[in-house]
């Protein structure tokens, strides 16, 4: 376990060999998915998306159904992962 001192100089470390690059990129993001959290928002009530599954999405979805055959999952990150599957 680190002691509070130690752990502060790495942690003041680490941000002062983050370039100021990197910081204005994230700064970019964050301004730019507050001020389109409104358009976000509105889309996902029209469209009824919001109602989609949330809670699959985080891990805690229904169990798989027992079944005689053996599975395999396979989890894909992208469209393109899942196409490359299927051949």
């Amino acid at each position: 376990m680190l002691k509070g001192a130690t752990a502060t100089k790495l942690l003041v470390d680490k941000w002062a060999t983050i370039s100021p690059m990197s910081l204005s990129y994230d700064l970019f993001y964050a301004v730019a998915a507050i001020l389109t959290s409104p358009i976000w928002c509105y889309h996902l009530l029209r469209t009824g998306k919001w109602r989609t599954d949330w809670s699959g999405r985080f891990g805690r979805g229904d169990a798989l159904a027992p079944s005689s055959n053996r599975t395999l999952l396979i989890h894909a990150v992208s469209v393109g992962e899942l196409n490359a599957i299927r051949l």
